[in-house]
């Protein structure tokens, strides 16, 4: 036991904590674009109570349905919390409120999320098609613009054959 302890202290070796034996059942993911510099310390002493979270610093630019354009920014947070089985619904109320005091306008709280491979699993049947699936399959040389196309998306005028999900009227 002795030799364990010398090997921590010097460094040599990390303990490592499993996830599967803290009995942690559900994340939860916080997004805070566009944050206040001077409220980056306050959020990290705020989540490091939980015994399992990671902050993340963020930048770039973020779009909201009924804006004009996109938002660009320097300072924002992702926050990454594992709970064990308990009412989630509890804490994202008190996130609520903790960003109101906070006056954080723009930030989104995600819980709950699919699990892929079950979507997956219940669409295809399962998913041995992943082993032989190639997207590259869907294209097609065009001889006369000497490139790939997917003709399933455009016609050979490179007109979309769907349309727009976000329309353009106003």
């Amino acid at each position: 036991m002795n030799h364990i302890i010398n090997l921590l202290e010097k460094g040599l070796i990390f303990p490592y904590l499993s996830l599967k034996n803290l009995d942690l059942h559900d994340k939860v993911y916080i997004i805070i674009p566009n944050l206040k510099s001077e409220l980056n310390n306050t959020l990290v002493k705020i989540f490091s109570f939980f015994n399992f979270a990671f902050v993340y610093e963020t930048e770039g630019e973020y779009f909201i349905y009924g804006f004009e354009q996109e938002v660009k920014f320097q300072n924002g947070l992702m926050i990454k919390i594992y709970f064990p089985k308990c009412e989630i619904s509890e804490f994202i109320r008190l996130f609520d409120l903790l960003f109101e005091y906070l006056e954080i306008k723009d930030y989104l709280i995600l819980n709950d999320l699919v699990d892929g491979k079950n979507l997956i699993k219940s669409i295809y049947g399962g998913l041995a098609f992943l082993d032989s699936y190639n997207p590259l399959k869907n294209l097609e040389w065009n001889e006369q613009d000497k490139i790939w196309q997917n003709p399933k998306i455009f016609t050979s005028k490179f007109e979309p054959i769907y349309p727009d999900l976000i329309s353009k009227d106003k």
